[in-house]
């Protein structure tokens, strides 16, 4: 019978045990939009766009309406001659905040690398 209870112990400290441990790992892997965000700043002003778009698109993942994450994603696109990516994030970034003048400079700046003049022009005024 001791022996049944120490191995009902052990079994019992193992789980309680394993349940810490990926509680722990989940919260370290679980970083806030910011938090990611933050970290694509750091690479976008190192010069490493790959980087920035990777840790930028995580933080759309956590928080699909952080709206910096889209202008900064927009920005390293732009950086590294992807057009079309960087009008796609101005464009959403502009659907999440309409009141943002910067916004559609960036928009139509991109339109206008893109070679894209007519929808540069027609771009509301704001």
């Amino acid at each position: 019978m001791k022996r049944k209870n120490f191995v009902l112990f052990v079994l019992a400290s193992f789980f309680i045990a394993l349940c810490w441990v990926v509680s722990c790992s989940a919260k370290a892997t679980a970083q806030s939009a910011e938090t990611l965000s933050a970290k694509g700043d750091e690479y976008l002003e190192s010069g490493k766009f790959d980087n920035a778009i990777n840790s930028y698109t995580q933080a759309i993942r956590q928080d699909p309406d952080y709206l910096p994450a889209y202008v900064n994603r927009g920005h390293s696109y732009f950086l590294m001659g992807d057009h079309d990516n960087a009008t796609a994030d101005y464009t959403k970034a502009i659907q999440l905040y309409p009141n943002d003048i910067m916004l559609f400079y960036y928009l139509r700046t991109s339109y206008m690398e893109k070679g894209d003049y007519d929808k540069a022009l027609w771009l509301p005024l704001q």
